[in-house]
């Protein structure tokens, strides 16, 4: 996806600095380069330190756009 090393998690309105360390792990080799027409997905474990007990808005901003807010509770 262009531009996904320079997004941000964004949690209540903040950056989130685990979302930027599990982006600079080591990419699958068919990650470098997807054919037109195909997906593939980037799994990695985030530890979001930000996530406390209660309620959050969690996003991911990239540039001046934004995803909707998801709003999570943690237990």
């Amino acid at each position: 996806m262009p531009g996904i090393y320079e997004s941000e998690l964004l949690v209540d309105g903040q950056p989130d600095p685990s979302w930027r360390l599990a982006l600079n792990g080591a990419l699958e080799t068919e990650l470098l380069e997807i054919p037109a027409g195909e997906t593939a997905d980037l799994d990695r474990e985030l530890q979001v330190v930000a996530l406390t007990p209660g309620l959050h808005e969690v996003a991911v901003r990239i540039g001046e756009q934004s995803t909707p807010g998801v709003r999570l509770e943690v237990e």
